[in-house]
């Protein structure tokens, strides 16, 4: 069974945390990666520390930028780094630059190349992640996939 988990870009650290992702009422995102320390009591997120916890571990926690999030798919590229939503890839089976997203139709994770063209990821032997939606948009500006 694949792990669930999340990426997003945290301004306040200037870099990408991962872990499980949290939305609180007010529509705040936070990335929480977990520490097993044992039990430590029950409790709740403190904002001024970064710091949650339940009964039996605590949580380094997070803000970060909707925009930024993105799922883990499940697979690592040629270079076995891990695939997220969000990212840009390149292919030379395809020859062009696109984006991992979301297919709803598909209901799984697929590369969009351009408006009418996508490709599911386990068909791209080659697949290599060149940057990110959130950090490397103009990527994409010849590919119109956005």
């Amino acid at each position: 069974m694949r792990k669930i988990k999340f990426r997003g870009y945290s301004k306040e650290l200037k870099k990408w945390v991962f872990g499980d992702l949290i939305q609180d009422s007010e529509d705040v995102f936070f990335i929480a990666k977990e520490k097993t320390i044992g039990r430590v009591g029950g409790g709740a997120y403190n904002i001024h520390s970064g710091i949650g916890w339940d009964d039996d571990n605590y949580y380094d926690i997070s803000i970060v930028e909707k925009s930024s999030i993105g799922q883990y798919v499940g697979l690592k590229d040629e270079n076995g780094k891990e695939v997220y939503e969000g990212d840009i890839i390149k292919s030379q089976f395809l020859r062009k630059n696109g984006i991992i997203k979301y297919a709803n139709d598909k209901v799984c994770f697929m590369a969009k190349i351009s408006t009418n063209e996508w490709h599911f990821i386990s068909d791209l032997y080659d697949l290599e992640i060149i940057g990110n939606i959130y950090e490397n948009s103009e990527l994409l500006k010849e590919s119109k996939c956005q």
